[in-house]
């Protein structure tokens, strides 16, 4: 099989670097990535310039961000699969993304095949979870455990108005800017500017469940849209009735205001 030279490699890196990954994916990734240029090299008799294009146009910096979030996601907040390891965590992350793979069915019990240059034939047998199905159960923001917030759901004063009223969701205190991610596949059916609770996103979910996401500094998607679990919907602000950045986030059952955390295990 034709190997990669020194230079070679290093443009695969920088392809991998412009998606600005984490470390430990970025370096998993890399050797992937070659040995997909060398295969198509060695059995399509192309260019490297040929096989480098065609590999990183299936594996696109927006294809690699989305396969970083869904990990970050099934490792560092409540996970699309259930009980596994990260690095399990990441080898079933990088089946359902790969531009080779079929999406598996869910509630399946799916085989995966997991190549690199040092495990041709690895194989792990995993039991995969449809995302489009995972009910909202992540945390809206990055790195933070959905049970990390400032205010929590139900009867308190209201720091504005300063009277008991029901808090119909929970805040999450954070810098303005900071990125807003969806807490499970759905589509978008509310984004713009309401009333007191500003810049505001809601996505209707499988089930009839319902997120809501108020006082944005901004909204990334329009109605209509369908986005997955992960996906940056909009940034932390303080528009509408707010005191300060924060994101005010709430979950919703048949129309019904639920406090989020009665979906965590």
């Amino acid at each position: 099989m034709t190997e990669l030279n020194e230079s070679q490699i290093n443009l695969v890196a920088v392809h991998l670097d412009e998606a600005a990954l984490e470390a430990s994916l970025s370096e998993s990734l890399l050797d992937h990535l070659c040995c997909e240029i060398e295969e198509a090299m060695t059995s399509s008799d192309v260019t490297f310039e040929e096989a480098f294009s065609a590999v990183t146009h299936d594996w696109s910096k927006e294809r690699l961000r989305k396969l970083d979030r869904t990990i970050n996601f099934t490792t560092k907040t409540k996970p699309m699969l259930i009980r596994l390891s990260s690095l399990t965590a990441i080898v079933a992350a990088f089946f359902l993304l790969s531009p080779f793979g079929n999406s598996p069915s869910p509630n399946k019990h799916t085989q995966v095949v997991f190549e690199s240059a040092d495990a041709k034939d690895f194989e792990l047998e995993l039991t995969l979870l449809d995302p489009a199905l995972e009910p909202p159960t992540a945390s809206p923001l990055a790195g933070r455990k959905l049970d990390d917030f400032i205010s929590g759901f139900g009867m308190r004063t209201h720091p504005i108005h300063k009277k008991q009223l029901l808090h119909r969701g929970i805040d999450f205190k954070a810098e303005m800017g900071t990125p807003v991610l969806a807490t499970a596949a759905g589509e978008i059916t509310f984004a713009g500017r309401n009333g007191k609770n500003g810049i505001q996103v809601v996505i209707k979910h499988e089930d009839g469940y319902t997120t809501v996401y108020s006082h944005l500094q901004t909204h990334l998607v329009e109605v209509g849209q369908s986005v997955d679990l992960g996906e940056m919907i909009g940034a932390v602000g303080t528009t509408g009735a707010s005191t300060g950045p924060h994101l005010h986030y709430e979950l919703h059952k048949d129309n019904q205001p639920i406090n989020p955390l009665a979906m965590m295990d």
